[in-house]
C-alpha cells in the first residue's frame, strides 16, 4: 500500500517519437506530467502532482516527497529532466527538514536516467548544516535497489544515504558539491548489506563515501574521488556506542586532493569492531592522508578524555596503494593503547610527498606484516 506525498515519478527510456505515442495514447502507469498541469519551470511548486515523468528541457520544483511501502513492484523512476529542491529551509516545514526525497520499505525499485537532481543546498551550507540533516535522497528499508546514470549536486547535506538496506547497486552515477560544502558526504550506508557501487564520480564537501555501524559485504569499485575527505569507514563507537563493520573492498579507485584517502575512524569508548577490510589497487594525488587509521577521532568543540574501551579494528589489508601526499606523513597508524590495531598488512606501497621528497609513517599500538616494497618504509609492529 502506497503512502505518499509524490508516487512515482515515471518509467519512461527516453522522448523519442515512439514513447510520445504511447504516453499520449493512454498507456498503462506512464504519465506525463506536462498533461496534468505541472508547469516545469523550476518555479512553481509541481509536487502536487501524484504521478511524475521527468522529461528532458524542464526543470521541476519538487517540495520534500515520499515513496513509503511496502511495496514489491518492479517500479523505475526515470528522471531525464531536471528536479530542484525549494532553495531555503525555511520553504521547509519544520517536520520535513530531515531529507528532501525519500524512500521506504520499497523492493526492486531503480532510479536512472540522464537528468540531475538539485538540491541547491548553497542557503543550507551557511547554517548549522551538521546537526541539521538534510540527505537530498534518503533510503530506508529497501531491498533490492538500483541508482544509476544520474547527477546529484548541490546536496542540503548527504547526497545519497543508505540506511537499513540490502542489495544496493549504485552505477555510473556523478556527484557534485563544492569542496566547502560541510558535511555533504556523497555516498553514505548504515545498517546495510551487499552494496555495490562502480564506475562513481563523486566531488564533495565531506567524504566521497562513507561507511556506518552495521554495514557489510560493501564493495567500491573503478570510481573517482575528489574533491572530498576520500573514503572512510566510520566514525564508529560515538557515545559509547557498539559498532561493526566487516567485509569492505575497496579496489581500483583514483583519489584526487582529497584530506584523507582511506581511512577508517573510530571514537574512544566504544565497542564492536571494523574487520576484514581490503584497499586495494588505489592511485592517490595530492591527498593530505593517504592512509590513515584514527582509533582516538573526536569531532568535538572540546577534546575527548581517554576512554578505556575502543572499537577493535583488525584484519585490514593495504594492496598496491600508490601516489603522492600532501604532506609529510602518508601513512597513519593512530590506534588504542587499550585495544590496539591488529593483522595490518601492507603489499605494495609506495607513497612520496607531492613535492617529490621522501613521506614517512606514523604507528602507535599497531601490529602487522608488510611485503614486498613498502615505501614509506613501515612502522608496523
Amino acid at each position: 500500500m502506497w503512502e505518499f506525498l509524490l508516487t512515482i515519478f515515471v518509467i519512461f527510456p527516453s522522448l523519442d517519437s515512439a514513447r510520445t505515442n504511447m504516453i499520449s495514447s493512454g498507456e498503462p502507469n506512464v504519465f506525463n506530467v506536462r498533461q496534468f498541469n505541472a508547469r516545469g519551470d523550476g518555479i512553481q511548486n509541481d509536487t502536487q502532482d501524484s504521478v511524475f515523468l521527468i522529461p528532458q528541457s524542464f526543470t521541476f520544483l519538487i517540495w520534500p516527497a515520499s515513496f513509503k511501502g511496502p511495496c514489491k513492484s518492479n517500479m523505475t523512476m526515470q528522471i531525464d529532466g531536471t528536479i530542484v529542491a525549494p532553495g531555503s529551509p525555511d520553504q521547509y516545514e519544520p517536520g520535513q527538514r530531515n531529507s528532501w526525497i525519500s524512500i521506504v520499505k520499497l523492493t526492486s525499485f531503480s532510479i536512472t536516467g540522464i537528468g540531475t537532481i538539485d538540491g541547491r543546498g548553497q542557503t543550507w551550507w551557511n547554517i548549522s548544516c551538521k546537526h541539521n540533516p538534510s540527505p537530498a535522497l534518503w533510503v530506508f528499508g529497501s531491498t533490492g535497489l538500483n541508482l544509476s546514470g544520474i547527477r546529484i549536486q548541490n546536496s542540503q547535506q548527504m547526497n545519497v544515504a543508505f540506511v537499513s538496506c540490502h542489495d544496493v547497486i549504485v552505477a555510473r552515477i556523478r556527484i557534485e558539491n563544492p569542496q566547502n560544502s560541510p558535511n555533504t558526504d556523497g555516498i553514505h550506508i548504515e545498517s546495510s548489506m551487499n552494496v555495490t557501487i562502480e564506475h562513481a564520480a563523486i566531488g564533495t564537501g565531506d567524504d566521497c563515501v562513507s561507511i556506518g555501524s552495521g554495514s557489510s559485504n560493501v564493495v567500491i569499485r573503478d570510481c573517482e574521488c575528489g574533491p572530498g575527505h576520500g573514503i572512510s569507514i566510520g566514525s564508529l563507537g560515538k557515545g559509547e556506542s557498539a559498532a561493526y563493520v566487516s567485509s569492505v573492498l575497496v579496489h581500483r579507485l583514483q583519489i584526487n586532493g582529497t584530506m584523507n584517502g582511506l581511512r577508517i575512524k573510530t571514537w574512544q569508548g566504544g565497542r564492536g569492531s571494523a574487520s576484514n577490510i581490503r584497499f586495494e589497487n588505489v592511485s592517490m594525488s595530492g591527498v593530505a592522508n593517504p592512509i590513515i587509521i584514527d582509533q582516538n577521532y573526536c569531532d568535538a568543540l572540546r577534546p575527548c578524555s581517554p576512554q578505556g574501551s575502543a572499537v577493535q579494528v583488525k584484519s585490514v589489508e593495504y594492496l598496491h596503494i600508490r601516489g603522492t601526499s600532501a604532506t609529510a606523513i602518508a601513512t597513519i597508524f593512530d590506534c588504542s593503547a587499550s585495544l590496539p590495531c591488529l593483522d595490518l598488512l601492507l603489499h605494495d606501497i609506495n607513497l612520496t610527498q607531492s613535492s617529490g621528497a621522501q613521506a614517512s609513517a606514523s604507528c602507535s599500538n599497531a601490529f602487522g606484516v608488510s611485503s614486498g616494497s613498502v615505501v614509506p618504509a613501515s612502522c608496523l609492529v
